[in-house]
C-alpha cells in the first residue's frame, strides 16, 4: 500500500456517502417525500399539491407561489414561470428557456397529464 491509499479509500467512502444521500433525497414513495426534496432548493415555499412522474423520475410541484419541477432525484429543481409546456402522449413535454435546461418529459396519466397542463399554463 502507497501513502495514497488511505486518501483514496476515505474518498470512495465519502462518495458512498454522498450516492446513499442523494438517494435517499429522491425518495418520493409520499408527498412528504415530495415536500422536503422541494424545501432544499426553495426553503420557505409553502407545497400545497404535488404528483410524481409513472416513472418516478420527475414530480410536479405546486406552491402558493406557482408550479415547479423536481427531476434527478430532486439534485433538478426549477419554477415553471418561464417554461413551455405542451401535451405529449405520454404526459408532459416541458421545455426552459435556460438553455443549460434540457427538454424534460413527465410520464403522467392522462388526467394527472390534463390537470397539471392547465395548472402550470394557469401559473
Amino acid at each position: 500500500m502507497g501513502p495514497a491509499t488511505p486518501f483514496v479509500m476515505l474518498v470512495a467512502a465519502m462518495g458512498g456517502f454522498d450516492f446513499f444521500r442523494r438517494f435517499g433525497r429522491g425518495d418520493w414513495s409520499d408527498t412528504g417525500g415530495v415536500t422536503r426534496s422541494w424545501l432544499e432548493s426553495f426553503p420557505g415555499d409553502q407545497v400545497q399539491d404535488s404528483v410524481v412522474s409513472l416513472d418516478r423520475r420527475a414530480a410536479l410541484v405546486s406552491t402558493a407561489w406557482g408550479a415547479g419541477l423536481m427531476y434527478r432525484g430532486g439534485r433538478f429543481a426549477r419554477r415553471l414561470d418561464r417554461a413551455t409546456v405542451e401535451s405529449d402522449p405520454q404526459g408532459l413535454r416541458i421545455q426552459f428557456e435556460d438553455i443549460t435546461c434540457p427538454v424534460i418529459r413527465v410520464k403522467l396519466s392522462p388526467h394527472d397529464a390534463a390537470v397539471w397542463h392547465e395548472r402550470i399554463e394557469s401559473d
